[in-house]
């Protein structure tokens, strides 16, 4: 999903709200599980990753309170 979002791993926070964010759409309830972004840390490393099933939603820009998530120029915010 590169191609529709800007990813900042360093303004991560961890939160999930993103992940939250894109079940409770999609499936109508909270899954960290059922989403299709995965945000991961080790220490204080970062990681912020778009699975295949990504329907380009962008539920999770929406969502992200911190600006990890930002939608690419040129598309609606």
């Amino acid at each position: 999903m590169e191609e529709l979002v800007e990813v900042h791993p360093e303004k991560c926070t961890v939160c999930l709200s993103c992940q939250l964010a894109f079940s409770f759409r999609n499936y109508g309830f909270f899954s960290l599980s059922k989403s299709m972004i995965k945000v991961s840390s080790l220490g204080t490393k970062v990681s912020i990753e778009f699975l295949a099933g990504c329907k380009g939603c962008l539920e999770c820009v929406k969502w992200c309170l911190y600006g990890a998530l930002k939608p690419k120029k040129g598309l609606p915010k």
